[in-house]
């Protein structure tokens, strides 16, 4: 079943982000900021554009 995303479905679909992120720009963009992509500020980055619908 497919539904809209809520605010409690955030921190997955980031984490989701993150490790899709990490697997496809191996290699392309430096691991260091692969390892680094901050969890918090996706979080917030989501946040904030769901609070603008």
């Amino acid at each position: 079943m497919i539904r809209q995303a809520i605010l409690t479905d955030i921190p997955n679909i980031v984490a989701v982000n993150i490790k899709s992120w990490q697997q496809v720009y191996k290699g392309l963009i430096p691991d260091d900021i692969l390892s680094n992509l901050s969890h918090e500020e996706r979080i917030e980055r989501w946040q904030a554009g769901f609070k603008n619908k």
